[in-house]
């Protein structure tokens, strides 16, 4: 439940104290300058941290799944970083580093110092419902508001550039989300398991990505990037000239009964129609060359694969674990 670690020590290395979830104190000795990545992954009963002055490394996620980790404190003399209020910052505010777990606040306004949002910065802090994006933050780290269970309400301003991989995953009470004009990046799954998500808006000024009745794509319309899984439309026709069906941009649309696939694609990625609990058929153009990993899985109804003629063993080679489903029309 309480760990003294001896003076002397300089380091403390990855996962070192993960899944310690009894551990509610620990005691750093100021010799500690390195504090290593998850090194308090899933420590569920620690309620305060204090770093001291010579920490200059603070690795990925150290303090994810911390549940209860109310206050990350930092001695005002630290050079490298500082905490206001119990979060974790950079020394010149530019980049929030962490938010901790167990605060009960379901708002939060991040600094208007604040340039970056670091990897997994919110991520699971189930009780925020509101957070405010200031306008001089332009990049959104991988997994940064992932699995905000509660989160409801969060504005992109206009000076995002990047929104990280699983941004907002498992974000499942967010019905909307806009993207601005500035953004010229969007990390694979960024909107994944978002089961209440209804539209997903594009500025008409970006230059890398538009929306269509909700739906996320490339601005050539070359790649359908994400359809919301909140919509509740039953059937869904992919436009003409799209090339590609990007990674999970079915994943889990359990509303979906109907998928129309234009015979312009030809690349279908990983877990693209995963989890769709619906779909009971689906009919695939003979121009597909490419069909990733786990394209249909989980898909517990579907009955048929429809394929064109004399296409059958294309199809077992690119569709081996679905072979069974195929039918030639």
């Amino acid at each position: 439940k309480e760990i003294n670690i001896p003076a002397g020590v300089t380091c403390i290395g990855n996962y070192a104290f993960s899944a310690c979830s009894n551990l509610k104190e620990i005691n750093f000795p100021e010799s500690v300058t390195c504090i290593g990545d998850y090194a308090f992954l899933g420590c569920y009963n620690l309620k305060k941290i204090n770093i001291p002055a010579g920490v200059t490394c603070i690795g990925d996620e150290t303090f994810l799944r911390c549940y209860n980790l109310k206050e990350i404190k930092i001695s005002e003399s630290n050079k490298v970083y500082r905490s206001i209020d119990g979060v974790l910052y950079t020394k010149d505010l530019k980049t929030i580093i962490r938010y901790s777990q167990g605060k009960e606040d379901e708002k939060f306004v991040i600094p208007s110092d604040v340039t970056s949002i670091r990897e997994s910065a919110f991520s699971e802090c189930s009780n925020l419902k509101k957070i405010n994006i200031p306008e001089s933050v332009t990049c959104i780290g991988d997994f940064a508001f992932s699995e905000c269970f509660n989160l409801k309400e969060i504005n992109i301003p206009e000076s995002v550039t990047s929104i990280g991989d699983e941004a907002f995953s498992k974000c499942f009470r967010l019905k909307e989300i806009n993207i601005p004009a500035s953004v010229t990046c969007i990390g694979n799954y960024a909107f994944s398991a978002c089961s209440n998500l209804k539209e997903i808006k594009v500025s008409e000024n970006n230059k890398a990505y538009r929306n269509i009745d909700g739906v996320l794509y490339t601005k050539d319309l070359k790649m359908i990037i994400r359809y919301p899984q909140g919509k509740e439309d039953e059937k869904f026709v992919i436009p003409s000239g799209v090339t590609c069906i990007g990674n999970k941009a079915f994943a889990g649309c359990e509303n979906l009964k109907e998928i129309n696939i234009p015979k312009s694609v030809t690349y279908i990625e990983d877990d693209a129609f995963s989890w769709c609990d619906n779909l009971k058929e689906i009919n695939l153009p003979a121009s597909i060359t490419c069909i990733g990993d786990d394209a249909f899985s989980w898909c517990d109804n579907l009955k048929e694969i429809n394929i064109p003629r004399v296409t059958l063993e294309k199809f077992k080679e690119l569709l081996p674990d679905k072979a069974h489903l195929l039918h030639e029309v």
